[in-house]
């Protein structure tokens, strides 16, 4: 009796081996869960509808997820398409037996788009006028890159999510006399960027997968190594920006006597306090 059991325990061993081996590397196709997926997809906006072929379920046991990839995946936005080189959609086996939510993340990535895509996207949330003129302003290029969406355990969006990807060949106006042209340039995280400089942004908000440095600027940013490297302000020497008149401007460190240089510059009849009378 003991062989026995000892024979089973071991065929349910292999079984169970095999079985996650064969599911992590070639998946199973599979028809049955298409409709299911469409219908939950395009409830979230009556505008946007997801198309694709089939399904292939793999098994992540690193992760404990099923991931559920969609073969030739498109988005249809108000009628214009937008083809997605992957689309998977990483399931919690933990929320199979419990409340949380189904969807852990989602990753979605493109190749070779236009990058007027961008304003087909837009449009969902943007007036039309607004949109229009982001069209202009995006003439033409070549977009590719992915984006990683993650999800809480309550079904709201993560905050780890974020995007890379690549520009190419692309035409930009941003004004009548302030034209980009063939720009190529990686989208992705700044210090990824600056490591092979030996360069390092120090502040590391919690968003800094989607933050930019204007935002950064003009919010003085932190993050939790602030009191070790300094806020934004610190890593700052001077700025050089156009304003919306078109002005050019430059900021940088003064003394006091350039500062009230520049005071009697732009109000020369007012009187005002001496600089080295001020106690902040």
């Amino acid at each position: 009796m003991g062989k026995f059991f000892l024979r089973l325990f071991v065929l349910l061993l292999i079984t169970i081996v095999s079985s996650t081996i064969y599911l992590s590397y070639f998946g199973i196709n599979t028809d049955k869960f298409d409709d299911l997926i469409k219908t939950k997809a395009n409830e979230v906006n009556r505008h946007v509808k997801l198309e694709f072929q089939k399904t292939k379920i793999h098994l992540n046991p690193k992760e404990l997820n099923l991931i559920v990839r969609l073969q030739n995946p498109k988005i249809l936005i108000r009628g214009n398409e937008i083809n997605l080189s992957k689309l998977d959609l990483f399931l919690s086996l933990k929320s199979f037996f419990s409340s949380d939510f189904l969807l852990k993340r989602t990753e979605v990535a493109f190749v070779g788009n236009d990058i007027k895509d961008l304003t087909k996207i837009t449009d969902i949330f943007l007036p039309k006028l607004i949109n229009k003129q982001l069209n202009k302003i995006f003439d033409k290029g070549n977009l590719e890159g992915k984006f990683v969406i993650p999800f809480e355990t309550d079904g709201s969006l993560g905050k780890n999510y974020g995007f890379s990807g690549k520009v190419s060949d692309a035409s930009i106006n941003l004004a009548k006399q302030f034209n980009i042209r063939n720009l190529t340039a990686e989208i992705n995280n700044l210090n990824d960027f600056l490591k092979p400089y030996r360069l390092h942004f120090a502040p590391d908000v919690s968003t800094s997968s989607r933050a930019n440095i204007g935002g950064m600027i003009g919010n003085n940013s932190a993050g939790v190594h602030s009191i070790l490297y300094g806020k934004t302000v610190d890593h700052i020497l001077e700025l050089s920006v156009v304003l919306s008149t078109g002005e050019k401007l430059l900021f940088k460190t003064v003394d006091a006597q350039q500062l009230a240089q520049k005071c009697n510059r732009f109000h020369p009849t007012e009187k005002h306090t001496p600089i080295a009378h001020l106690h902040l």
